[in-house]
């Protein structure tokens, strides 16, 4: 046989061979050869043709989750035939390890949050920290004013600008150091005009109402700030404080020494304060079952701050119950309750303040008083337990015996409980010899209603106002109150508080 290779129309001629019989017999033989000692398939050596391969599945697997809800021919799978739908597949896989971190906080995960969108109550409960009564440590605030509003007008740049970050910073450290801030404003601090100016304090507060600030800032901090200026509009800024109406007050004894002892005021001076300095430090909450400081001991809802002076706080994880003191009447209280500081009745509403000693309204009314035998005004004020004489502000300080010394808001009050016949709470502070006063700490003694007013001199020979306020009947008796309260074991708790948890 000849075959053509090479240009068009002809060209060399290439013979090739042709297979011998013998070739052909060669290859045959070789074939059976291979046959005969070859096995057949098996089930492990698979067969990958896509015929067998299909039909070596069995049918449910070709069916879908719409085959069995919407064809009825097909039949339901058995218990022992498994279906391989999407959900579950998923829940039959072993769970994943889970990694356990602390979520952001609401504010940081959703930034289109308003300030608006808070309510009342979700604005009552900002102050509030850790809740739980087992936890045993807390962030408290021990820096100075300066770094508060530091980090107040840090925080809020921080979340200006997280809108222009790819990856979002966490702020959530810097969220709690504003807060501990904030808790120790609400709780711990008697505002005053001088800290206002120093630190421009109503100004920082109202940051969170600006246009640049008002959709970023996180909506508990915002709300935070807004009560806080709403609460120190309505005392005038502490327009009307005076240390000598500051009858008692919980900072510990060694505080109140250094504060005697220096005559000014050491928690509010300005001073520079590195910025590397801690604004905040760990605190050893008591243990709830704790005989002073536990959930039924005398000390409740306060703790001992890390500060090396012996200072008592509020308890964050109990700042929620705080109760509001503008209110008149007994405001759910018994005469007869008692507490071992004045922080303490402040904190359940018998009186509006930490250390001042009139709480109330010029334009309302007064709220609550507290009399005190080891104030300055001891030697003014006359108690007969029924009847009461209580000086006004500034009475001790008058030199001028033909006008009256300034008339604060405070007094004010006083003077609208007068017209208005509203009664107002009395509570009584330990210290002096005074008949009625309590042996230790300070008491509830009911309700008094401010009856007259009348013009009396100083020691100094000024002139100052005097009211008259009269216990009103149906209550418990103030001399049963007076032999009982505090009771024996009130003491001992008392002289075991310096003692700790």
């Amino acid at each position: 046989m000849w075959c053509r290779r090479g240009g068009l129309g002809g060209g060399n001629k290439i013979r090739k061979p042709e297979q011998s019989p013998m070739s052909r017999e060669y290859k045959d033989r070789k074939k059976r050869l291979v046959a005969s000692i070859s096995p057949p398939p098996s089930a492990t050596r698979p067969v990958f043709k896509t015929e067998e391969l299909m039909a070596s599945l069995p049918p449910q697997t070709l069916q879908s989750d719409y085959d069995f809800e919407h064809n009825s021919s097909i039949p339901p799978p058995t218990a022992t035939e498994p279906v391989f739908k999407t959900e579950e597949v998923m829940t039959s896989l072993p769970p994943l390890p889970m990694v356990v971190s602390t979520p952001p906080p609401p504010e940081m995960a959703d930034p289109s949050s308003r300030l608006r969108e808070i309510s009342p109550a979700e604005s009552k409960s900002a102050a509030v920290s850790p809740e739980a009564a087992h936890e045993s440590i807390a962030s408290t605030w021990v820096g100075s004013f300066e770094q508060g509003v530091a980090h107040i007008k840090m925080l809020l740049v921080k979340c200006k600008n997280q809108r222009r970050k790819a990856v979002p910073e966490d702020l959530t450290s810097r969220i709690e150091i504003v807060k501990s801030f904030l808790r120790y404003l609400e709780f711990e601090v008697e505002m005053t005009p001088k800290i206002k100016e120093t630190y421009q304090l109503h100004q920082v507060l109202r940051l969170v109402e600006q246009e640049d600030f008002r959709d970023v800032a996180p909506a508990d901090i915002a709300a935070t700030c807004l009560r806080l200026l709403a609460m120190y509009e309505e005392e005038n800024w502490g327009e009307d404080q005076t240390e000598a109406q500051q009858p008692q007050t919980a900072m510990g004894e060694d505080y109140l020494e250094a504060q005697a002892a220096s005559g000014s005021e050491p928690s509010t001076r300005r001073r520079s304060t590195p910025a590397s300095a801690p604004a905040t430090a760990n605190m050893t909450l008591p243990p709830p079952d704790h005989p002073i400081w536990g959930l039924n001991g005398i000390m409740h809802c306060l703790a001992l701050s890390p500060s090396t002076r012996r200072n008592y706080v509020i308890d964050p994880r109990y700042a929620h119950k705080k109760r509001n003191a503008k209110v008149f009447g007994h405001n759910g209280l018994e005469p007869g309750i008692w507490w071992p500081y004045q922080k303490l009745a402040h904190f359940h509403g018998a009186h509006g303040a930490p250390i001042q000693g009139i709480t109330g309204d010029p334009t309302l009314g007064a709220y609550s008083i507290v009399t005190s035998g080891s104030s300055g005004y001891d030697a003014m004020d006359q108690d007969f337990g029924d009847t009461l004489f209580y000086s006004a502000d500034n009475s001790h300080d008058n030199t001028d015996p033909n006008n009256i010394a300034y008339t604060s808001n405070r007094t004010r009050s006083l003077h609208t409980s007068l017209s208005s016949g509203r009664p107002v709470r009395v509570l009584r502070s330990s210290g002096g010899k005074k008949a009625y006063t309590p042996r230790a700490g300070i008491r509830y003694d009911g309700l008094y209603r401010v009856v007259a007013v009348r013009q009396v001199l100083n020691k100094k020979g000024g002139l100052y106002e005097q009211f008259e306020l009269r216990r009103l009947p149906n209550q418990r008796s103030l001399d049963d109150i007076q032999r009982s309260v505090p009771s024996r074991q009130q003491e001992k708790d008392f002289a075991k508080i310096k003692n700790g948890y």
